[in-house]
C-alpha cells in the first residue's frame, strides 16, 4: 500500500514539476511585491443626543476581523466622540496610505444624514441642536474624500453603512431623508448600504442588515468586487422584502481593474489548486494511518519482545539443565545431547524471529518518513500555486493602473494642444435589480 501511493506522489509531481519550477520563480518576487492591503474601520452605537444603535459596534468589530483575515492592516474605532477624533483617525489613514500605497478601505457604521446634498457622518457626542452645527459637530464625507485623493492611493473602497433612521428633527428644511449620492473619483468604488434618500434597517440580530450580508460574502474566494456587490445586493433585497422595508444597495464606481477581497484566480488555476488540495488531504490521513498502524505494531513489538526473553531465559536454563545432567550420567548422555541440540534449534529460531520484527518496523518507518517527506513538499508546491495566483492578481492591477496613467496622460497632452476632447464618461451609478 505505501509503495503505491508512493509511486503515485511522485508520478504527480513528475507531471507538475514545470508548472512548480515556474510558481518557485515567482514566489520570491511575490513576497516583495504583495499587495498592501490598508482598511479604516469606524462604528458609532453610544450616541448621547441621539437615538443609540446597537449594531454598529458590532458591524465594525467583525468587519476588523474579517478584513484582518483577508490581509487587510486594519484601524478600528468604535464610538468616536467628537468630529476632531474622526478627523484624527481620517487624517493618520491618509498619511499611511501616502506612504503604503494598495488598496485602501473605509468603512462606517453609525448615524449619517445628508444636508443641503452633502452627506454627513455623526460622531456619538455631536449636539445637533440646529442645522448650524452640522458642520461644527460631524465629519463632511467630503473631507474623507479630499484626504483620500490627498493621498493619491490609486484604489479606494469607501463603503457607508450609515442612512439608518433620522437623528436629527425633521423640521429642519435642508435635510433629506438618508445619504445624497457621491460621484466616485478615479480608481474609487463607493458603495451605500440602501439607495440614496432611503434608509437602511438596522437589523434584528448581531449585524446590520446590509453588513450580515457583507460578511458573508467577503471570504468567498474568486469573487470580483462587482460579483461581491451584486451578492450582497441580491441578499439585502430579498431579505428586507420579506420584512416589508425594501431595502435596495446602492454604488457607483470609476475603478476598472479587478479586485477580489479572498484573491482572484483563474477558474481553471482554482480547480488545480482544489485538486492539489485534495490529494494532499488524502496523503495525510493515509500517513495518519500509518503512524497509527506503526505505533500499535510498536506496542505490540514491545509484548512480543518481553515474550522473547522470557522464552529465551527459558530454554537458556534449560540448556544449563541438560548440559549439568550430561555431564554427571554418562547412560543419559546421548538423550541429554539430542535435547540440548533441540532447546539450541528453538533457541536459533527464536533469536531470528527477534530480528526480523525490529528489520520490518524499520522498513515501516522508513515509508512513513518518506510520505511525509512527500507531503511537506506538496504543502510547499500548494503554497507556491497560491504565490503565484496573487501575483497574477497585482500584475493585473498594475496593468490597470497604467492604463488609467496613460490615459490620464493622454488628456492632458490632448488639452495642451487645444484638440477638442470628448465628453468625459461618466461614472456608473445605477440599482442593482433583484434578478441580478
Amino acid at each position: 500500500m505505501f509503495r503505491k501511493i508512493i509511486i503515485i506522489v511522485f508520478s504527480f509531481l513528475t507531471v507538475h514539476h514545470f508548472s512548480f519550477a515556474q510558481m518557485a520563480s515567482v514566489s520570491s518576487a511575490t513576497d516583495k511585491n504583495k499587495e498592501k492591503r490598508m482598511a479604516l474601520i469606524i462604528g458609532n452605537s453610544n450616541y448621547k443626543f441621539a437615538p443609540s444603535l446597537e449594531n454598529p459596534k458590532n458591524d465594525a468589530r467583525d468587519m476588523c476581523v474579517a478584513l484582518e483575515k483577508l490581509g487587510f492592516e486594519v484601524f478600528c474605532y468604535q464610538n468616536q466622540k467628537t468630529k476632531r477624533e474622526m478627523k484624527e483617525a481620517v487624517i493618520r489613514f491618509s498619511e499611511k496610505l501616502s506612504s503604503q500605497h494598495g488598496t485602501a478601505l473605509f468603512f462606517y457604521a453609525g448615524h449619517g444624514m445628508q444636508v443641503k446634498g452633502e452627506n454627513y457622518l455623526i460622531p456619538t457626542e455631536a449636539e445637533l441642536r440646529t442645522e448650524a452645527d452640522i458642520e461644527d459637530e460631524t465629519l463632511n464625507v467630503n473631507y474623507l474624500m479630499a484626504q483620500l485623493d490627498y493621498s493619491k492611493n490609486p484604489f479606494n473602497i469607501i463603503i457607508l453603512d450609515a442612512c439608518r433612521n433620522n437623528p436629527v428633527s425633521r423640521s429642519w428644511r435642508s435635510v433629506s431623508r438618508g445619504l445624497a449620492p457621491i460621484d466616485a473619483p478615479t480608481g474609487s468604488v463607493i458603495l451605500f448600504s440602501t439607495a440614496p434618500g432611503k434608509e437602511a434597517f438596522d437589523g434584528k440580530g448581531r449585524n446590520g442588515l446590509f453588513t450580515k450580508h457583507l460578511l458573508n460574502v467577503l471570504p468567498t474566494p474568486s469573487l470580483s468586487l462587482e460579483e461581491m456587490i451584486k451578492q450582497v445586493s441580491r441578499g439585502v433585497i430579498q431579505e428586507s422584502s420579506q420584512l416589508g422595508i425594501n431595502q435596495t444597495p446602492w454604488w457607483n464606481s470609476s475603478f476598472t481593474g479587478k479586485f477580489c477581497f479572498a484573491g482572484c484566480h483563474d477558474p481553471a488555476q482554482a480547480q488545480e489548486l482544489e485538486r492539489i488540495r485534495k490529494e494532499k488531504e488524502q496523503l495525510e490521513a493515509t500517513t495518519r494511518r500509518a503512524q497509527q498502524e506503526s505505533q500499535e505494531k510498536q506496542k505490540m513489538l514491545a509484548e512480543q519482545e518481553a515474550q522473547f526473553k522470557a522464552k529465551q531465559q527459558a530454554l537458556e536454563a534449560q540448556m544449563k539443565q541438560l548440559e549439568a545432567a550430561s555431564r554427571q550420567s554418562s547412560t543419559g548422555q546421548a538423550q541429554a545431547n539430542h535435547e540440548l541440540a533441540s532447546v539450541k534449534k528453538k533457541l536459533e529460531i527464536l533469536q531470528a524471529e527477534r530480528l526480523k520484527k525490529p528489520e520490518a518496523q524499520r522498513r515501516q518507518q522508513e515509508e512513513i518518513k518518506r510520505l511525509d517527506a512527500q507531503r511537506k513538499e506538496l504543502e510547499q508546491k500548494v503554497a507556491e500555486n497560491e504565490a503565484m495566483s496573487q501575483r497574477l492578481s497585482q500584475l493585473e492591477r498594475e496593468k490597470a493602473e497604467k492604463e488609467r496613467l496613460l490615459e490620464m496622460e493622454r488628456t492632458k497632452k490632448r488639452a495642451s494642444e487645444d484638440v477638442p476632447q470628448a465628453a468625459p464618461t461618466r461614472s456608473r451609478n445605477f440599482h442593482i435589480p433583484p434578478a441580478l
